[in-house]
C-alpha cells in the first residue's frame, strides 16, 4: 500500500494512507452530490404543491369537478394547442350534465364553468353588477388593446359603452347602408372575378374582404380597397391578421397569459404587437387632419372621436349607479389618444371577423341543406322582384333569411366561451356542503373566473328543435323570443350593423341567393365520379375549429363550390350599382 510522509511543526513524520485522503474527498463529492439532489427534490416537490394547490378548491366548495392534471388542470390540450376551447369545454359539461355549473383548472387557476341558462341569466343580469368585469380587469391597461370596450372592466367600460353605443342607433344604420350598399356592387364584381378564375372558393375569405371595406367605410370613411386585386399585400389585410391570426407561439403565450397574467406581464410580454397601434393611431391621425380636426356630417366613429377630443373627455356614469339606483355619480375619463386609438382597433376587428365568420357558416350550412337553400333563394328572388336592388329595409323584409342568421347563430357563435370574472364578492346560489345539488351559495372573492359555454348550451334539445342541425324554420321569428336571446347575439345592441351587412350580402349575391340577378349557388363539393353512374355528391366534412383563435374559426377554411343558376337574366343590379 503506499504511503507518503506529511511533516509537522515537529518534524513527527506520520505515516497517512493515500486511499484514507481519497476516500476523505470522496465523502465530500458525495455530501455535495446529496444536497444538490435533496435541494432538486425539494423544489419539484414545491413546485408540485404549487401546481395542485387548487386541486380542492371545487370540492370545499361543494361544487363538481373532474381530477385534474398538475400544471395543465383541464385544459391540456388547450395549452398543448390539440383542440380548440369551444369542443374542450364541452366535453367537460359533458361529464356532469346534471350540474348548473362545474370546476375546472385552467392550468393552476380555478374556473366557474357555467351551463344552466338559468344560471347564466342570473349572472348577466341581477348579478351583472358582481360580474361586471370580462377577464383580467386588473391587466388591461398593460396593452392598448385591452383599454378598448371589449376587453376593459368597471367604470371605464360603463363610460366607454355609453359612448359608443350612439353609433349604432337605427338612424346611423340608416345612414350607413347606402356605404354597405356600395360595398355589395364591388363584392358582385370580385365574386365574378374569382369564381372565374376557379368554382372552389374559400368563402371565408371572400366574407372578410366584403366586411372589412364595409367596416372601414362606415365607421373611418376611408376605402380600405380589400376587394380588390391582391389582397394580401393589402396594409389593413396584414393588419387584421395581426390582431386576429394565431400561430402556435402566439397561443403559447394566450395561454400564459390566460393563466398566470402577473407572470405575462412581468416578463415584459404582450398579446398583440405593437405595430397594430402604430397602425391605427397613423391612420386616425390621417382623417382628422383630412377633416379639418372637426366633426362631419357622416357621423362615423372617427367624427366621435374628434367630438369627444374637443370636449377634453368622456363622460358617463359611474358603475356603481347600477348597485343602487339612488346613486347618481357622473365621471369623466381623460380622452388619452391610447384610449381612442384602443376603440378604432376593437371596432374594426369586430366589424369585419364576427359578420364574415357568420356569412362563411351561413354558406356551409346552406351547402349542407339544399332544400333550405332554395326557400332562402325564392325568399330573395320574391324581394327583389318587388324593387329591382336591395333597399334598407332588407333588413326586416327577408324572415326566413332571419332565422337561418338565427340558426347559423345558434350552431355557431362567434365566441364559443364567454369570459367574466368577479369584480367585487358576491354569493351565487350554488355549491355549498350538504347543501344538495344547487346548495346554499358560496361567497366567490373578486379576481374568479367565470366562462359561459355558448358552444355546449346552444345545441340543448330542451332550447332547440335540432340541437345539432340546422331548423330555420323552428327559429322564432323574434330576437326576445328566442330562449337564449340572453346569450346569443340576435340582432340586437351593436350587432345591428353585423345583422345589416349579412343581408344585404345575401340579396346582392353574398349567400347565392339572387335568382334573377346572381347566377351562382354555394354547394359542397363533389365526390369523383365512380366507374359506373353519374358522379354523387359528396357530404361535406364537418368543421373543425381551430385549437387557438379569439373567434371561432374553421381549420383550413369553409371551402365551397359556387354553380350558376339557371333562368338568371341579366346583370341588372351590378348596372345600377355602376351607375
Amino acid at each position: 500500500m503506499p504511503t507518503y510522509e506529511v511533516p509537522t511543526q515537529r518534524n513527527i513524520k506520520i505515516i497517512t494512507c493515500v486511499d484514507c485522503v481519497h476516500s476523505q474527498s470522496c465523502c465530500g463529492c458525495s455530501m455535495a452530490m446529496l444536497t444538490a439532489l435533496l435541494a432538486v427534490v425539494a423544489a419539484l416537490l414545491a413546485l408540485y404543491g404549487w401546481a395542485t394547490r387548487h386541486h380542492r378548491y371545487w370540492a370545499r366548495r361543494g361544487v363538481p369537478c373532474s381530477p385534474p392534471l398538475p400544471l395543465l388542470g383541464h385544459y391540456r390540450d388547450f395549452v398543448l394547442q390539440r383542440r380548440d376551447l369551444g369542443g374542450l369545454t364541452r366535453d367537460l359539461c359533458r361529464q356532469h350534465p346534471q350540474a348548473p355549473a362545474l370546476g375546472a383548472l385552467l392550468a393552476t387557476e380555478p374556473v366557474l364553468i357555467v351551463q344552466d341558462p338559468a344560471l347564466l341569466r342570473l349572472i348577466t343580469t341581477e348579478y351583472f353588477y358582481h360580474f361586471s368585469a370580462r377577464e383580467l380587469a386588473d391587466y388591461t391597461h398593460q396593452e392598448v388593446l385591452t383599454r378598448s370596450l371589449f376587453f376593459t372592466a368597471g367604470d371605464a367600460w360603463r363610460v366607454l359603452r355609453q359612448n359608443m353605443t350612439p353609433l349604432f342607433t337605427s338612424s346611423k344604420m340608416r345612414n350607413m347602408f347606402p356605404l354597405v350598399k356600395r360595398c355589395t356592387y364591388v363584392f358582385e364584381k370580385m365574386l365574378d372575378e374569382e369564381i372565374a378564375k376557379s368554382p372552389l372558393q374559400e368563402v371565408g375569405s371572400l366574407a372578410y374582404r366584403f366586411t372589412m371595406d364595409s367596416i372601414c367605410a362606415c365607421a373611418f370613411g376611408i376605402e380600405s380597397n380589400v376587394m380588390g386585386e391582391d389582397p394580401e399585400k393589402n396594409p389593413f389585410t396584414k393588419i387584421g391578421d395581426d390582431i386576429l391570426v394565431f400561430p402556435k407561439w402566439r397561443g403559447l403565450k394566450l395561454a400564459i397569459r390566460a393563466a398566470w397574467p402577473s407572470f405575462f406581464y412581468g416578463m415584459g410580454l404582450k398579446l398583440f404587437p405593437t405595430s397594430i397601434d402604430e397602425f391605427f393611431r397613423s391612420m386616425l391621425q390621417r382623417v382628422c387632419i383630412e377633416r379639418g380636426g372637426a366633426p362631419s356630417p357622416r357621423q362615423d366613429y372617427v367624427d366621435l372621436l374628434l367630438s369627444l377630443r374637443n370636449n377634453n373627455g368622456i363622460r358617463g356614469d359611474s358603475l356603481d349607479n347600477i348597485k343602487d339606483p339612488a346613486i347618481k355619480i357622473r365621471l369623466n375619463l381623460e380622452a388619452e389618444e391610447e384610449l381612442l386609438v384602443s376603440q378604432a382597433i376593437v371596432l374594426f376587428a369586430a366589424g369585419y371577423e364576427t359578420t364574415s365568420r357568420t356569412m362563411s357558416f351561413l354558406l356551409y350550412e346552406l351547402a349542407k341543406n339544399p332544400d333550405i337553400q332554395e326557400k332562402v333563394l325564392a325568399e330573395v328572388d320574391a324581394y327583389l322582384s318587388t324593387r329591382g336592388e336591395v333597399q334598407f329595409d332588407v333588413t326586416t323584409a327577408l324572415p326566413y333569411l332571419a332565422q337561418c342568421v338565427d340558426e347559423t347563430l345558434r350552431l355557431y357563435p362567434v365566441f364559443a366561451v364567454l369570459t367574466r370574472e368577479v369584480a367585487s364578492p358576491v354569493r351565487l346560489p350554488l355549491g355549498g356542503r350538504g347543501a344538495g345539488a344547487r346548495g346554499v351559495g358560496c361567497c366567490w372573492s373578486a379576481g374568479c373566473a367565470c366562462t359561459s359555454p355558448c358552444f355546449t348550451y346552444t345545441r340543448i334539445p330542451t332550447t332547440s328543435p335540432s340541437p345539432s342541425g340546422s331548423a330555420p324554420s323552428g327559429s322564432p321569428r323574434g330576437a326576445q323570443e328566442h330562449p337564449l336571446a340572453h346569450v346569443l347575439p340576435l340582432r340586437r345592441g351593436t350587432q345591428a350593423l353585423h345583422w345589416q351587412a349579412v343581408r344585404a350580402a345575401a340579396a346582392a349575391g353574398g349567400a347565392g341567393d339572387g335568382a334573377e340577378v346572381v347566377p351562382r349557388v354555394p354547394r359542397a363539393p363533389r365526390a369523383p365520379r365512380g366507374p359506373r353512374g353519374p358522379r354523387a355528391p359528396a357530404a361535406p366534412a364537418p368543421l373543425r375549429m381551430k385549437p387557438v383563435s379569439l373567434t371561432q374559426q374553421a381549420e383550413g377554411g369553409v371551402p365551397l363550390v359556387f354553380t350558376r343558376r339557371t333562368g338568371w337574366r341579366g346583370r341588372a343590379f351590378r348596372e345600377m350599382g355602376a351607375a
